[in-house]
Protein backbone atom coordinates (compact mmCIF):
# COMPACT_ATOMS: atom_id res chain seq x y z
CA UNK A 1 0.00 0.00 0.00
CA UNK A 2 3.19 2.85 0.71
CA UNK A 3 4.23 1.91 -2.37
CA UNK A 4 0.99 2.62 -4.03
CA UNK A 5 1.09 6.19 -2.30
CA UNK A 6 4.55 7.01 -3.49
CA UNK A 7 6.62 6.65 -0.34
CA UNK A 8 9.68 4.38 0.02
CA UNK A 9 9.22 1.04 1.69
CA UNK A 10 10.64 1.03 5.03
CA UNK A 11 14.17 -1.31 4.80
CA UNK A 12 13.86 -2.16 7.92
CA UNK A 13 10.07 -3.58 7.67
CA UNK A 14 10.88 -5.93 4.68
CA UNK A 15 14.71 -7.04 5.97
CA UNK A 16 15.86 -9.91 7.30
CA UNK A 17 17.23 -10.00 10.90
CA UNK A 18 20.54 -10.80 9.25
CA UNK A 19 20.24 -7.96 6.65
CA UNK A 20 19.17 -5.79 9.80
CA UNK A 21 22.28 -6.57 11.95
CA UNK A 22 24.80 -5.78 8.89
CA UNK A 23 23.26 -2.15 8.46
CA UNK A 24 23.47 -1.52 12.45
CA UNK A 25 26.85 -2.68 12.30
CA UNK A 26 27.62 -0.69 8.74
CA UNK A 27 25.97 2.44 11.09
CA UNK A 28 27.86 1.82 13.70
CA UNK A 29 31.12 1.74 11.75
CA UNK A 30 30.03 4.94 10.19
CA UNK A 31 29.62 6.45 13.05
CA UNK A 32 33.04 5.17 14.67
CA UNK A 33 34.89 6.40 11.48
CA UNK A 34 33.45 10.04 11.60
CA UNK A 35 34.29 10.49 15.28
CA UNK A 36 37.74 9.10 14.67
CA UNK A 37 38.07 11.63 11.94
CA UNK A 38 37.14 14.51 14.06
CA UNK A 39 39.12 14.18 16.52
CA UNK A 40 42.33 13.52 14.03
CA UNK A 41 41.09 16.83 12.66
CA UNK A 42 40.41 18.70 16.12
CA UNK A 43 43.85 17.40 17.38
CA UNK A 44 45.97 18.39 14.51
CA UNK A 45 43.77 22.02 14.70
CA UNK A 46 44.99 22.04 17.92
CA UNK A 47 48.55 21.30 17.77
CA UNK A 48 48.72 23.95 15.35
CA UNK A 49 47.15 26.47 17.55
CA UNK A 50 49.66 25.80 20.27
CA UNK A 51 52.11 26.00 17.81
CA UNK A 52 51.13 29.36 16.42
CA UNK A 53 50.31 30.26 20.30
CA UNK A 54 53.68 29.49 20.95
CA UNK A 55 55.41 31.52 17.96
CA UNK A 56 53.33 34.90 19.17
CA UNK A 57 54.44 34.19 22.85
CA UNK A 58 58.39 34.23 21.96
CA UNK A 59 57.76 37.43 19.84
CA UNK A 60 55.48 38.96 22.56
CA UNK A 61 58.45 38.04 24.58
CA UNK A 62 60.99 39.84 22.34
CA UNK A 63 58.78 42.91 22.45
CA UNK A 64 59.32 42.91 25.92
CA UNK A 65 63.16 42.15 25.84
CA UNK A 66 63.04 45.07 23.76
CA UNK A 67 61.54 47.64 25.47
CA UNK A 68 62.94 46.67 28.62
CA UNK A 69 66.48 47.12 26.23
CA UNK A 70 65.31 50.80 25.69
CA UNK A 71 64.13 51.56 28.54
CA UNK A 72 67.85 50.55 30.41
CA UNK A 73 69.25 52.27 27.51
CA UNK A 74 67.48 55.57 28.62
CA UNK A 75 65.18 56.20 26.06
CA UNK A 76 62.00 58.34 25.71
CA UNK A 77 59.11 55.38 26.28
CA UNK A 78 55.31 55.95 26.26
CA UNK A 79 53.98 56.24 29.72
CA UNK A 80 52.14 53.18 29.70
CA UNK A 81 55.01 51.32 28.53
CA UNK A 82 56.81 52.87 31.24
CA UNK A 83 54.29 51.67 33.78
CA UNK A 84 54.93 48.56 32.18
CA UNK A 85 58.48 48.66 32.36
CA UNK A 86 58.52 49.64 36.38
CA UNK A 87 55.99 47.07 37.04
CA UNK A 88 58.22 44.44 35.69
CA UNK A 89 61.68 45.63 37.46
CA UNK A 90 59.43 45.57 40.73
CA UNK A 91 58.40 42.10 39.82
CA UNK A 92 61.94 41.04 39.18
CA UNK A 93 63.20 41.84 42.60
CA UNK A 94 60.63 40.39 44.34
CA UNK A 95 61.60 37.89 42.17
CA UNK A 96 65.64 37.86 43.57
CA UNK A 97 64.36 38.44 46.87
CA UNK A 98 62.12 35.08 46.57
CA UNK A 99 65.75 33.15 45.14
CA UNK A 100 67.53 34.32 48.06
CA UNK A 101 64.98 33.22 50.81
CA UNK A 102 64.85 29.77 48.60
CA UNK A 103 68.33 29.32 48.50
CA UNK A 104 68.95 30.49 52.29
CA UNK A 105 65.99 27.48 53.25
CA UNK A 106 67.94 24.82 51.07
CA UNK A 107 70.93 25.74 52.60
CA UNK A 108 69.63 25.37 56.15
CA UNK A 109 70.47 21.68 57.99
CA UNK A 110 69.41 20.32 60.64
CA UNK A 111 70.76 20.67 63.93
CA UNK A 112 70.46 17.50 66.21
CA UNK A 113 69.70 18.48 69.91
CA UNK A 114 71.33 18.31 73.04
CA UNK A 115 71.03 14.96 75.19
CA UNK A 116 68.95 16.23 78.43
CA UNK A 117 71.86 17.26 80.94
CA UNK A 118 72.88 14.12 83.21
CA UNK A 119 71.41 13.37 86.13
CA UNK A 120 73.40 14.69 88.98
CA UNK A 121 73.84 12.34 92.34
CA UNK A 122 71.85 13.91 94.88
CA UNK A 123 72.58 12.69 98.34
CA UNK A 124 69.59 11.29 99.97
CA UNK A 125 68.68 12.75 103.80
CA UNK A 126 69.95 10.54 106.39
CA UNK A 127 66.65 9.91 108.12
CA UNK A 128 65.31 9.04 104.56
CA UNK A 129 67.85 6.75 103.45
CA UNK A 130 66.91 2.86 104.19
CA UNK A 131 68.75 0.48 106.85
CA UNK A 132 72.42 -0.45 105.55
CA UNK A 133 72.44 -3.88 104.56
CA UNK A 134 75.20 -6.00 105.28
CA UNK A 135 77.41 -6.53 102.37
CA UNK A 136 78.53 -10.05 101.16
CA UNK A 137 81.66 -10.30 100.10
CA UNK A 138 84.25 -12.95 99.57
CA UNK A 139 84.74 -15.55 97.66
CA UNK A 140 82.63 -18.43 98.59
CA UNK A 141 81.32 -19.99 95.98
CA UNK A 142 77.73 -19.20 95.28
CA UNK A 143 77.92 -15.63 96.87
CA UNK A 144 77.96 -12.82 94.30
CA UNK A 145 79.70 -9.57 95.66
CA UNK A 146 76.93 -7.20 95.89
CA UNK A 147 77.71 -3.30 94.60
CA UNK A 148 77.26 -0.92 95.93
CA UNK A 149 73.68 0.82 95.05
CA UNK A 150 73.99 4.39 93.50
CA UNK A 151 72.03 6.13 96.33
CA UNK A 152 74.59 4.58 98.66
CA UNK A 153 77.84 5.11 96.80
CA UNK A 154 79.96 8.00 98.37
CA UNK A 155 79.46 11.60 96.68
CA UNK A 156 82.82 12.47 94.35
CA UNK A 157 85.15 14.95 95.37
CA UNK A 158 84.46 16.85 92.58
CA UNK A 159 81.82 19.57 92.59
CA UNK A 160 78.33 18.41 90.81
CA UNK A 161 78.68 21.27 88.82
CA UNK A 162 81.99 20.29 87.29
CA UNK A 163 80.69 16.43 86.62
CA UNK A 164 77.41 17.67 84.84
CA UNK A 165 79.84 19.28 82.42
CA UNK A 166 81.43 16.48 81.36
CA UNK A 167 81.92 15.79 77.71
CA UNK A 168 82.59 13.36 75.09
CA UNK A 169 86.16 14.37 73.38
CA UNK A 170 85.07 13.41 70.06
CA UNK A 171 81.27 14.32 69.78
CA UNK A 172 81.23 16.64 72.26
CA UNK A 173 78.07 14.94 73.94
CA UNK A 174 77.24 15.55 77.64
CA UNK A 175 77.66 12.12 79.38
CA UNK A 176 76.97 10.84 83.22
CA UNK A 177 79.84 11.29 85.31
CA UNK A 178 80.75 7.65 85.75
CA UNK A 179 80.10 6.78 82.50
CA UNK A 180 82.61 4.47 80.50
CA UNK A 181 80.96 5.03 77.06
CA UNK A 182 79.65 8.11 75.55
CA UNK A 183 75.79 7.22 75.11
CA UNK A 184 76.06 9.35 71.91
CA UNK A 185 78.34 7.62 70.12
CA UNK A 186 79.62 4.88 71.58
CA UNK A 187 83.26 6.41 72.34
CA UNK A 188 85.10 4.68 75.22
CA UNK A 189 85.83 7.45 77.92
CA UNK A 190 89.17 7.18 79.87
Amino acid sequence: MDNQQGQPPDPQAEASPAQQLGHQLRKGLDRIGFEADKLLRTNRIRSEATRLQEQADEKLFGIGAKVMELAERGAALEPELQALVSQVKKLESELGRKKKELEAINGETWVEPEPPPALRHVPVKPALQPPAQPRQTGGQPGNKQERPSRKSAPASSAPPAQEADRTCPVCKAQVRPQAAFCASCGYRLG
